[in-house]
């Protein structure tokens, strides 16, 4: 689906920019430390997303964890990781996708709102 939407921008839309597809596990916390990422990145997207629909006491200690890897510390460490760059390039924009969820808390997606409050904020 990725090289698809990477032809997509090539043929359809005429984007000439390189397009790296890095397949990354974002619910590790060191996920970010096993890849080489280059530091000339112009758009950073942080559209990765995970949520589990259940009470919260019924949630396992690991998709807590999973959700708040995914949604908060490693968008944070991209954000990070990439800000200084562009900062001093006067070049490059980062994009955070949070949902509807970070304003309207729902039953059953507590852990998940939370975590895209922390996006929206």
């Amino acid at each position: 689906a990725l090289e698809h939407l990477k032809q997509k921008l090539r043929v359809e839309l005429g984007f000439k920019g390189r397009v790296d597809i890095l397949v990354i596990d974002l619910s590790k916390t060191d996920a970010l430390n096993s890849v080489q990422i280059s530091s000339d990145v112009d758009l950073l997207v942080n559209n990765a997303g995970l949520g589990f629909m259940e009470n919260f006491e019924n949630h396992s200690t690991e998709s807590i964890h999973q959700m708040l890897t995914v949604n908060t510390y490693n968008l944070t460490m991209l954000c990070h990781r990439f800000s200084k760059e562009m900062l001093e390039r006067n070049s490059g924009e980062i994009i955070n996708i949070s949902s509807l969820a970070g304003y309207l808390p729902m039953p059953m997606f507590s852990v998940y709102a939370a975590t895209k409050a922390y996006v929206t904020s």
